[in-house]
């Protein structure tokens, strides 16, 4: 699966009810959940894939199907139940929550959803999804916390971090750029203050050494790496069939430890290339190609894999093919290579939306 900025797990919100989360907190929490148990780990791989994977995608078998698990998850007892709103069941969990918030310095009268119990994992938030808290089943120590202020009210003790996020913005010349919200997530043993300008875009700041450890940041494509843009608009070629391609955005992500990623996207042409700069790798294409149509797991590898071939360098010989339209896609997978997810828009017709590379584990 592609390295991706972490933001990284929570997509299995995607099957609660009405999620209500600020832009990119699903990601953040879980970023800081896979560093602890080996399950927890476990379901965080397969959960990272999830958010690439919802994309055209209107049904939540349809990430089971893209993530790559194969007949296990299809068969794997998966269950979910909710609490009524205050009950004694859920005192626990509100309080140990509530008192987590009260160590981050944040006070206040929140008012708490039902438990959502999932057979792996637990979700409590307020009714707002100003805070929202993941638990172990059965256990009231939160694995994970998330809360959200405005950037006017975050306590005066986060003053050093909020200076470090604005000098990252000073540096990258984005000095008219105004901070609207701070997400500060706390799991796995760091705390992390997100500075939040514009929908999607942040500076991370871990709270303890006040250094700079993750961004997303938009620029215009016409002053970035014009090699870059270059890669991005070949990745495209193979389903763009000769029409001129253009980009009106472009996005970097950056994130400790691992390569520095960018996004290309034209919003009114509704496509976008996800690749990595050092070394340059593509991880994702998202093109609604009207022509092309794949209504079996045999055409998949017969149409997408030549596809892959020219866009991503991988041959497809020996791979398997999984899923079918009625759950939105299929994935492409050979032991120890990397994986495909190919994305259906229509799933009727079977058109083909995007293709994402997995690496493998």
């Amino acid at each position: 699966m592609p390295l991706y900025d972490e933001r990284t797990m929570l997509e299995e919100l995607r099957a609660f009810p009405e999620p209500k989360m600020a832009a990119g907190a699903e990601d953040r929490i879980m970023e800081q959940l896979r560093k602890r148990e080996p399950q927890v780990r476990a379901r965080a791989r397969r959960t990272r894939s999830m958010n690439r994977a919802m994309t055209g995608l209107l049904a939540c078998l349809a990430v089971i199907a893209l993530i790559g698990l194969g007949s296990w998850l299809l068969t794997s007892d998966r269950t979910e139940t909710a609490s009524q709103p205050g009950t004694e069941a859920d005192a626990p969990y509100r309080k140990a929550a509530e008192r987590e918030l009260r160590e981050l310095g944040l006070k206040g009268d929140y008012q708490w959803e039902a438990m959502r119990r999932d057979s792996e994992l637990w979700l409590l938030r307020t009714s707002k999804s100003e805070v929202t808290a993941i638990f172990n089943p059965d256990d009231p120590q939160p694995a994970s916390l998330s809360a959200t202020v405005a950037a006017g009210k975050l306590p005066s003790a986060y003053k050093s971090q909020k200076k470090a996020a604005e000098a990252a913005l000073r540096e990258e010349g984005l000095v008219n750029t105004g901070l609207r919200t701070v997400e500060i997530v706390r799991g796995a043993g760091e705390t992390v203050l997100y500075f939040q300008m514009n929908e999607g875009n942040y500076v991370g700041v871990d709270r303890d050494s006040g250094f700079v450890v993750s961004s997303r940041l938009a620029f215009k494509p016409e002053a970035m790496n014009a090699e870059l843009q270059a890669a991005a608009l070949r990745a495209l070629e193979p389903l763009a069939g000769g029409r001129a391609l253009t980009f009106t955005s472009a996005e970097r992500t950056v994130q400790k430890g691992q390569p520095t990623q960018w996004q290309f996207t034209n919003e009114d042409g509704h496509y976008r290339v996800l690749l990595t700069d050092g070394p340059m790798r593509i991880l994702q294409v998202h093109y609604p190609e009207e022509t092309l149509r794949i209504r079996s797991a045999q055409e998949a590898l017969k149409i997408a894999g030549p596809l892959i071939r020219e866009i991503f360098g991988t041959d497809t010989a020996g791979y398997g093919a999984y899923g079918g339209r009625e759950i939105g896609g299929y994935v492409l997978q050979k032991k120890g290579q990397p994986s495909f997810s190919v994305l259906l828009r229509d799933l009727d017709e079977g058109s083909l939306l995007g293709l994402v590379r997995w690496d493998p584990r």
